[in-house]
């Protein structure tokens, strides 16, 4: 065996390349808003093709010789293919609903995967939050579930988030968004936009004129904060949060201009 090769040997088989591959494919759709991407493989490195797999890519069958690759000249590869998670095909599946009690065990599962982003939920939290919505929503992809969302109005003076409490200090009328999370599987389908076109339209039909949110910095989240910009979103402050340690970007979207031109006369 090679020299260089034995520096790798502790790090091979604990998935490091797939998760790799996915942020890499995450950033191309969610930031970078390709269509498609290709990728390839040489035939006689089946471990590469597997972790493509892992990631959605799929087989075209191809098979060439590239000669822009290092031994491509001599070696064939395979040629894989992924769309942006056939994203016209599955929206017509994606239903959101209200929250009910048994979707409790998914979110707070789906809640716990995503805790480095997220304020901890146990199912005590759970409830007493549930309380306190305005828009508890669950999104599911082929009668599964595969998201949810909580938000909240002015006046949910109980709430100790930090956050909210920054946004009740400085709105008289406004629907937060406390969290959004959405299922490994189930990302970039679109699902981040229709649960936020649900809160959007809640706000008009209330005229409410203002939807807020925060959005990490430190750590920084390019991928959510892209994602706001393009829902309409721009800072309005920022805050170190203690709970988390983290600090982030207050954000607001403005849904009902003639609400806000009104209070602002």
């Amino acid at each position: 065996m090679a020299k260089w090769d034995i520096g790798w040997l502790p790090y091979w088989n604990r998935g490091i390349c797939t998760e790799a591959l996915r942020l890499v494919v995450d950033y191309c759709f969610t930031v970078k808003d390709f269509d498609t991407l290709w990728g390839d493989f040489f035939v006689d490195n089946p471990a590469s093709g597997r972790v493509m797999e892992k990631c959605d890519f799929q087989d075209t069958g191809r098979e060439l010789y590239c000669e822009h690759l290092y031994g491509g000249s001599e070696r064939l590869v395979r040629v894989l293919k992924l769309n942006n998670y056939c994203k016209n095909k599955m929206e017509k599946q994606i239903v959101i609903r209200p929250a009910c009690e048994q979707d409790y065990e998914f979110i707070l599962k789906t809640n716990l995967d995503n805790v480095e982003v997220l304020s901890p939920m146990n199912a005590d939290r759970l409830k007493f939050l549930a309380t306190m919505t305005e828009q508890f929503l669950v999104a599911e992809v082929d009668g599964q579930s595969a998201a949810f969302l909580m938000a909240l109005r002015e006046g949910a003076d109980r709430y100790d988030s930090e956050n909210y409490r920054w946004f009740s200090a400085k709105y008289d009328s406004f629907l937060y968004v406390d969290r959004i999370v959405i299922a490994e599987p189930y990302r970039h389908l679109g699902i981040g936009t229709r649960l936020y076109q649900a809160v959007f339209d809640h706000a008009k039909e209330l005229h409410i004129p203002f939807v807020t949110c925060e959005v990490d910095t430190l750590p920084y989240n390019e991928i959510s904060l892209n994602f706001h910009k393009k829902m309409g979103f721009r800072e309005v402050g920022t805050q170190y949060v203690h709970l988390n340690g983290v600090t982030v970007s207050l954000q607001e979207a403005r849904v009902n201009e003639e609400c806000i031109m009104n209070n602002e006369q």
